[in-house]
């Protein structure tokens, strides 16, 4: 997705704040900390953005990855589809047109953000964003049980070296 692409589909606060409405209700935003071969210090922080929906309102999932421009449609599990996005790029884009209309979902936005534009410098850059990965989920209903401080699995493995 390009900038012309979400100033296109995105430019009428109407559409941005159906879809700010849509994610506050049947949506995620997420950040995941994986292990990365390919990284300087062999960890990222992935911010993800996913809408629900059962599978007889898929068309709604297939309208939103049209007016963002990609994002990969699949099932979720039992009867729901789910519309993620991945593209980091993307997101820079696209939560800033969303967080003026969001309510339920504006905290994590606004820590999505951070950890989006936090350029990975040095394993501290890295830690700090881990830590905001670990906010971000604290947020979420989901994963308050499941998931915690996982910004640890880092401090540890590099003190390992």
């Amino acid at each position: 997705m390009t900038d012309v692409t979400v100033g296109k589909d995105l430019d009428k606060d109407v559409v941005r704040a159906y879809i700010a409405g849509f994610l506050d209700g049947d949506g995620a935003v997420t950040a995941v900390i994986e292990p990365h071969a390919g990284k300087k210090f062999r960890f990222r922080v992935r911010v993800a953005l996913d809408f629900y929906q059962h599978k007889d309102n898929v068309k709604l999932l297939r309208y939103l990855r049209k007016v963002f421009g990609e994002g990969s449609l699949g099932r979720s599990i039992r009867d729901t589809h789910k519309l993620s996005l991945r593209n980091q790029t993307t997101l820079k884009c696209i939560l800033p047109l969303l967080y003026p209309f969001s309510r339920i979902k504006r905290n994590q936005i606004r820590i999505a953000l951070r950890i989006l534009h936090t350029a990975i410098r040095g394993e501290n850059d890295l830690h700090k964003v881990a830590r905001l990965a670990d906010e971000l989920s604290s947020h979420n209903v989901r994963s308050r049980g499941r998931r915690k401080n996982f910004s640890a699995m880092i401090v540890s493995s590099s003190r390992n070296d």
